[in-house]
């Protein structure tokens, strides 16, 4: 980390401080340009000319500290440091985790999928134009309206006489975008399910079906008190899921840098898919007790360590050592 941002970040690291002690040491011209440079990033927050470290500054922070890196997918695809935030390309991180796991067959259940959840402007569909382009996927083909899809069959569709006309990419697909799922009406939420179920195999129309696509539903939260009625999902359901409410974390200035890591996915290669190194079920101690104590005891039965166990597994594909992974 360059020696200026980190000052910056440690004197602010616990609450909003002026700058002003900092010019003793670090010219006042190059002290402000880092400090903006690190506010657009999201490092920084600025509020009536204080700062305060954010979450993803802290982060940096604790890379440095520690001589740890945990940025292994961003070595190996650049655009995704260009992401706005260090939840957003967590979230990224763990989509192509849970990627990995479905194509490789890591197991036939378990399988996570996602929803990042919040108001607007808050990088939601973005993030999943980001992804598509990540995998050499065409986002026009595989963002799916659920308004749009009212009375309509999610993947195939049908004649008058019930014939079949034609199937929809959508099951073959690796990843596969849900855009505003609070606006699917009835019969949309229920093809919806099979993609939801965590199962690489479900029974449709008969016959046994291939789930490729790890989901990702985007959607603006109601104002509701629980949190199934503001997202719309069931408690079962949510355990399945890896959720983000990007309303909960500061974001940086989308409408001077929000296109940056969009316009830069679609420039680069695709990064191709590797394989797992390793199951890390045999570490699933190890896995329980971090999970334990990350999450706050009554929001335990919110979270399946079978599915953290999978994405660990998956994280192998691109943090070879298993400790790492986890």
């Amino acid at each position: 980390m360059d020696p200026i941002d980190r000052s910056i970040l440690e004197l602010c690291r616990d609450d909003f401080r002026p700058l002003r002690p900092l010019r003793a040491h670090v010219p006042t011209a190059t002290l402000y340009r880092h400090a903006n440079h690190l506010v657009k990033f999201g490092s920084l927050r600025k509020e009536r000319g204080l700062y305060q470290t954010t979450l993803a500054g802290r982060r940096l922070l604790a890379e440095a500290e520690s001589q740890r890196r945990f940025d292994a997918l961003e070595q190996l695809y650049p655009p995704l440091a260009r992401v706005p935030t260090a939840v957003h390309r967590a979230l990224i991180t763990l989509i192509w985790a849970a990627v990995v796991a479905r194509e490789h067959a890591t197991r036939d259940d378990r399988h996570p999928f996602f929803v990042i959840f919040g108001g607007t402007l808050r990088w939601k569909t973005s993030l999943a134009i980001f992804v598509f382009h990540m995998l050499g996927q065409d986002p026009a083909r595989l963002i799916v309206e659920c308004g749009a899809e009212a009375g309509k069959s999610l993947w195939v569709r049908r004649t008058a006489a019930g014939t079949l006309a034609f199937k929809r990419e959508l099951l073959d697909a690796p990843f596969l975008a849900l855009d505003e799922f609070l606006s699917a009406d009835t019969s949309v939420r229920g093809a919806i399910g099979i993609f939801l179920a965590g199962r690489r195999v479900m029974p449709v129309e008969n016959e046994q079906v291939r789930i490729h696509p790890v989901p990702l539903l985007t959607l603006n939260p109601r104002s509701r008190p629980t949190l199934e009625e503001r997202i719309g999902l069931s408690a079962p359901h949510i355990r399945r899921a890896i959720m983000a409410n990007v309303d909960a974390i500061p974001m940086p200035d989308l409408a001077t840098m929000g296109e940056e890591a969009i316009t830069a996915a679609r420039a680069a290669p695709p990064l191709r898919l590797g394989v797992p190194r390793a199951d890390c079920q045999a570490y699933q101690r190890a896995v329980v007790d971090l999970v334990r104590a990350v999450i706050r005891p009554e929001a335990s039965d919110r979270v399946d360590v079978e599915i953290v166990l999978n994405l660990c597994t998956g994280l192998t594909a691109f943090v070879p050592e298993p400790p790492e992974a986890i």
